[in-house]
């Protein structure tokens, strides 16, 4: 009987840690998205595989390329629908003026995204907030012009964006030199 109980020390070690890393992992981004403008989308955006456990400047970066990665497909979404047949004047144009304002929102991302590694965040900051206006610029030039499915789907992707990129704006600001 005596035998049987010594296999399940280390395992219980090994998982009396495990709970501990985790929750304290946890309860780190949970403070760190608390200091955010929607916590809980920064905390769905950095639990992530890949941030887990990742200094600050990491989870920085993470967040960046969360607010990137979201601007690229609502870039790409806005190609698309360009590319297809586009009945009204007022839609087409705003979709235009949008397609517009996000290549300029993800190559400022994208820059900003290899900035952060360098520890160049004031200009992180810039780049983030050059990209949050282009987002509300896109919401500025469609304004009430136009309704239906269409304009909720781009409303959607828009405030989306906005949302992660002020999120990764708070996450850079907590780094030192901003």
């Amino acid at each position: 009987m005596g035998r049987s109980q010594i296999p399940l020390f280390p395992l219980a070690v090994a998982l009396s840690l495990f709970f501990f890393f985790f929750f304290s992992v946890r309860a780190e981004e949970q403070l760190l998205c608390s200091k955010t403008p929607f916590p809980e989308l920064c905390a769905k955006t950095l639990t992530e595989p890949v941030t887990t456990g990742a200094d600050l400047k990491g989870k920085a970066s993470a967040a960046v390329q969360a607010a990137a990665a979201s601007g690229a497909a609502t870039s790409a979404y806005l190609a698309a629908r360009l590319a297809g047949h586009v009945d009204d004047p007022l839609l087409h144009q705003c979709l235009s003026d949008c397609a517009d304002e996000y290549v300029d929102a993800v190559e400022e991302l994208e820059d900003a995204a290899a900035v952060v590694a360098g520890g160049g965040y004031a200009d992180v900051a810039a780049r983030l907030s050059a990209a949050a206006a282009d987002a509300d610029t896109c919401r500025g030039a469609c304004g009430k012009a136009i309704g239906g499915v269409e304009a909720a789907a781009l409303v959607e992707r828009n405030e989306e964006f906005a949302r992660l990129t002020a999120n990764a704006l708070a996450v850079v600001n907590l780094l030192p030199s901003v």
